[in-house]
């Protein structure tokens, strides 16, 4: 008997996950609480900021970001190395991402520098580029440094970066925008900047994922292989 069946599991399942449609509908859920995020303005709608539970609030407030975020990149990590359960398609996705480098003068931050690393990399010199989906989850599963951008509107990010501290403006009002990332080896080199749109789109994108045909070959010992696997989106909803 096969073994895999001993386990309730078929033979093209047995990789990580029982079934994919439940973390697709998770992913789905951790998009629409980063979105939720997004639109509130520091934190205010918590209607908190005078009383004694203001630390425990926001505190319970980041949590729910950072669980949203931690689940929904092991999770999409975890389906992208799923081929039968996920399109082609989808695990070729990209993303695009912004790196700064670490500034010449400095060394990668330890574990303590890590809390606030925003002075040991130039925040003036952007580069854009793009990562697959896998890498973008692998900076979020396996970060050293993990901090909330907290964007002024309407002011980009390497103009906030050089405004005085009297400057009028950073008392205007500000909005979760993304988040500044790297674990202990792109340290190294540089600090990667992701938006909260192109986070929950990538859970969005694999929340809609729906394979609908197979595409198999047999090699000479009869071990099936996947040349492809397709699909349509799925209706959330």
């Amino acid at each position: 008997m096969n073994v895999n069946l001993l386990f309730g599991k078929r033979e093209e399942e047995a990789q990580m996950f029982n079934e994919s449609w439940p973390w697709k509908r998770e992913l789905g859920e951790c998009a629409n609480q980063l979105r939720a995020a997004g639109q509130m303005t520091h934190w205010e709608s918590l209607d908190v900021a005078d009383s004694e539970d203001s630390y425990e609030a926001e505190t319970e407030a980041v949590f729910e970001v950072e669980r949203a975020l931690m689940v929904g990149s092991f999770a999409l990590r975890r389906l992208l190395g799923m081929p039968y359960k996920v399109t082609k398609q989808i695990r070729k996705s990209t993303v695009e991402v912004t790196a700064y480098p670490l500034r010449a003068d400095r060394s990668a931050p330890d574990f303590l520098d890590a809390i606030s690393a925003f002075d040991w990399y130039d925040l003036t010199r952007p580069a854009r580029g793009q990562i697959t989906t896998a890498q973008m989850c692998n900076l979020f599963v396996h970060s050293h440094v993990l901090h909330f951008a907290w964007d002024l509107a309407g002011i980009s990010v390497e103009e906030a970066s050089i405004l005085q501290e009297d400057d009028p403006r950073l008392s205007g009002p500000v909005t979760l925008g993304g988040f500044y990332v790297a674990t202990d080896t792109s340290s190294r080199t540089h600090l990667t900047r992701v938006e909260l749109d192109t986070v929950a789109d990538s859970f969005e994108a694999m929340a809609q994922d729906n394979v609908v045909a197979l595409s198999l070959r047999r090699d000479a010992r009869g071990r099936r292989h996947l040349l492809d696997a397709s699909g349509e989106p799925r209706i959330l909803g």
